[in-house]
Order: structure tokens, then C-alpha cells, then sequence
């Protein structure tokens, strides 16, 4: 009988990425629900020995997987190497946030460990959010404009919205309703120019593409509808209904079609966040692109009725994905409950 294959599975947040320092409740809580959702549907599986790690601070995951616990006098980088030097590939779920995917992905690669997800160069493109609407927009794609801060030259009194060039999801986003304001937040901190960028506030409903990449083409798993609160000039993601889009299919799924041939890269789970503009027909615009798990992967075992793990590896190690029996069904869900 042949030996299974070892996976390690890196969930940075609840991983051990904060070891000593600050866990913040609602990020552990997310990042547990989308470690969790994956390990269950590698178990279910029975294809791999699976291990991982988790910060001593929080529970452990299923007693299925071998577990390392993470305490501040460890090295967590120097863990996840060994780590890698064990398994036979890697699956990791991180933020692109300053540049920690990326760097995870650069050690994965150096221990030769296989890896499960996008190549190195379209995480560099999706996590810097100015170059991947620069990438886009030459593919003539529906991209959102971004700016940096001493080229933006507002000619119109709309609102606009400043985040950070590599944060992940709403991730201290501000929408402020005129230029003047704008600017005002720039002058408080002269560092900001060189971390956030603008873009013009559109009107829109909120969505993502939840998208599997193999070689040459894509899988669409839901068209999903995501909730936003904005309160005190701050945006927040509170949740949504995954396939909620679904009248959206056609024009989503060729538009992550597209997506995918302007960042080939783009391989196995990645997320795309748009705007659904209902005072033109179909009209989408792309808000940015996730090289990564999203938390809408939490519900789509349930949502499409089958194994999304399973789909993950058969269109990144195989010729042929059968997705005859991905379903539409509607799931709702709140991220703060």
C-alpha cells in the first residue's frame, strides 16, 4: 500500500504568524473558520497526511491533523521551513499584507516544497493593488482606476476611497466625500503617500467570483454577494450570500476568465472582488483580486455541494476536472457573529 503524501497546511493568522504579539479576536476567528473549512475538506479526502501549526494561544485544530503549537520563543519562520522540508506540498492561506504571502511562498519554493496556489509573480501582481489595476487596465479590462497620492488629480467633487496599496479585504479602507478631505488625511502623515492609494467611490453592489486556475483555464465555484458597513468614514465586510450573484454568471464568469489571462499566474483558489453596476445592464467594474482562500471558501462546501479542496488539487495535478456536480445553492453568512 502506498504511503500518503504529507500537505502542510500554514494559516498565518492562527498559525502562529502574531506569536508574540497582539491576536486580534476577529482575525483569529477568520482565519480559524478558513483553516478549519480546508482541513475538513482534506480529511475528508483521505489522500494526505496533513499537519500544520497553531498559535498556543488558540485552540488546535481537528485531532486528525498533526499540529504544532507556536510559543513566542519560537522562530515561526524557522518552524514553517522545517515544516516544509517534510512535506510534499504546501497550502497556505496568509495575507498579502506586507508581503507576507509572498514571502511564504518564497520559502516554500527554496525547500522545494510544492505549492498549492498562485505562482510568485501573480502574488506580487494582486498584492500591489496599483500595479494589478495597471496590469488590468492594459488588458483593456473593467478595472477601478487607483492613484498614488502625487499623481491623483481629482476633477470632480465625488467621493473617493484611500486604502493601503497591499492591505487584504476592507482592511483600514476610509471613504471620504470630497477631495478636501482627502487631502487632509494625506497632510496628517507624510508616510502615507508611500502606503495607500485613492480611488474614485463608485456606485455599485458589492460581489466576488470565488475561481479555480489550472494551467490554461478557469472553474468558477459562485457568484457571491458581499455586505459592507460604512461607518465613521471607515468600510468594514460584515458578510454575504455566497451565489448570490448568480444572475451575474455569464458575464463574471468570462470576466474571471479574462482576469486570468492577463495574470496567468493566477493557479488553483484565488478570489475576485467587483462592483455589479445596476444602472447599466451587467455592467461589473473589478475592485481587486485575492491570490488566495477567501472566507467565502468557509461556506462553499455547502454552497456548491461538493468537495472545493478536492477540485482545487484535480485542476492544479490533473489533466481533466469534473464539475458536473458543482451546485448554486444560496448560503448567507456574517463574519461578526
Amino acid at each position: 500500500m502506498q504511503s500518503q503524501r504529507t500537505l502542510l497546511v500554514c494559516e498565518f493568522i492562527t498559525g502562529g504568524g502574531l506569536v508574540g504579539a497582539d491576536l486580534p479576536e476577529s482575525l483569529a476567528r477568520e482565519g480559524a473558520l478558513m483553516r478549519d473549512a480546508l482541513l475538513r475538506d482534506l480529511i475528508l479526502l483521505n489522500e494526505w497526511q496533513i499537519i500544520t501549526t497553531h498559535d498556543a494561544r488558540v485552540p488546535p485544530p481537528d485531532d486528525k491533523v498533526n499540529s504544532h503549537a507556536i510559543t513566542p520563543e519560537q522562530d515561526i519562520w524557522a518552524v514553517w521551513r522545517d515544516c516544509m522540508a517534510l512535506a510534499d506540498a504546501v497550502w497556505v492561506i496568509a495575507p498579502e499584507s506586507e508581503g507576507v504571502l509572498l514571502r511564504i511562498a518564497e520559502l516554500a519554493n527554496a525547500n522545494q516544497a510544492l505549492w498549492i496556489g498562485a505562482t510568485q509573480e501573480a502574488i506580487a501582481i494582486s498584492s500591489d493593488k496599483y500595479r494589478m489595476a495597471q496590469v488590468l487596465a492594459k488588458a483593456k479590462l473593467p478595472v477601478i482606476p487607483s492613484y498614488i497620492y502625487e499623481e491623483w488629480m481629482p476633477n470632480n467633487d465625488g467621493s473617493w476611497v484611500v486604502k493601503p496599496n497591499d492591505g487584504a479585504g476592507c482592511a483600514v479602507t476610509f471613504v471620504f466625500s470630497n477631495a478636501k478631505d482627502v487631502n487632509q488625511w494625506f497632510d496628517a502623515d507624510a508616510r502615507r503617500s508611500h502606503t495607500h492609494i485613492i480611488q474614485p467611490y463608485l456606485l455599485g453592489i458589492p460581489a466576488s467570483i470565488s475561481v479555480i486556475g489550472s494551467k490554461h483555464s478557469i472553474i468558477v465555484l459562485s457568484c457571491n454577494l458581499q455586505s459592507m458597513r460604512l461607518h465613521h468614514e471607515q468600510l468594514s465586510y460584515t458578510g454575504g450570500v455566497i451565489n448570490g450573484a448568480v444572475e451575474y454568471w455569464v458575464q463574471l464568469s468570462e470576466l474571471a476568465q479574462q482576469v486570468k489571462e492577463a495574470i496567468p499566474g493566477l493557479m488553483g483558489y484565488f478570489g475576485i472582488d467587483v462592483l455589479l453596476h445596476t444602472d447599466v445592464e451587467y455592467g461589473i467594474s473589478i475592485i481587486e483580486i485575492n491570490p488566495r482562500l477567501t472566507t467565502s471558501y468557509v461556506y462553499l462546501n455547502e454552497a456548491i455541494g461538493c468537495n472545493p479542496a478536492k477540485l482545487v488539487l484535480d485542476a492544479m495535478f490533473k489533466e481533466c476536472v469534473d464539475v458536473t456536480a458543482i451546485k448554486r445553492n444560496l448560503v448567507e453568512f456574517n463574519v461578526e457573529n
